[in-house]
């Protein structure tokens, strides 16, 4: 269904077959409790076919790591094969309050990139973010 309510148009939504981007299926574990906003190690690598993002790309073919705010979650899904990034931007807790990479307001385990460290090394990798 469209925002607008009316059912047309095309997507994961409309009824129609939507075309498979890898030959493998996904079979990424979902994780929970405490570690829920973080990259587990135990999730199934996805195929890396495809890591590269380019302007004009459906999203509908993103593989999206949901959180990439510490240097080892991002660490993984550069390894995972993910070729999109998603992370959250706060200000540091400690001076000098630069903008950094964190989910909660206080502190969370792993070590936190700076907003200018994640973008330098997302637009490295040639993933989206």
């Amino acid at each position: 269904m469209r925002i607008d309510g009316r059912v047309g148009g095309s997507g994961p939504l409309s009824g129609k077959p939507q075309p498979e981007t890898f030959s493998q299926p996904l079979t990424a574990a979902r994780p929970s409790g405490a570690g829920a906003r973080s990259l587990s190690a135990d999730r199934a690598e996805l195929p890396v076919a495809s890591t590269t993002w380019t302007p004009g790309r459906p999203l509908s073919e993103a593989r999206n790591a949901h959180s990439t705010n510490t240097k080892e979650d991002f660490a993984h899904a550069l390894k995972a094969g993910y070729n999109w990034f998603e992370g959250d931007i706060r200000t540091e807790i400690n001076p000098p309050h630069a903008l950094e990479m964190r989910h909660d307001p206080g502190h969370e385990s792993g070590d936190n990139m700076l907003l200018s460290e994640w973008l330098a090394a997302g637009k490295a990798s040639g993933r989206g973010l």
